[in-house]
């Protein structure tokens, strides 16, 4: 009986680690994804701005 338990218990906690790092990668991957989001909206935002000082600074 003992060792029926011992195997459901390691199986279990082999499964909740699994199911972590599934998790974990899956935010890591949807992070990068907001970041890169982030940085392809705000990129041009960035680049646009010396342009108008620029221009203002001019007229």
């Amino acid at each position: 009986m003992a060792k029926q338990n011992i195997k459901k218990v390691g199986l279990n906690v082999f499964v909740n680690v699994q199911i972590q790092n599934i998790v974990k990668m899956m935010t890591v991957i949807a992070l990068n994804a907001v970041k890169s989001n982030v940085v392809a909206r705000i990129h041009p935002m960035v680049l646009l701005l010396p342009h108008r000082f620029y221009m203002r600074g001019h007229w």
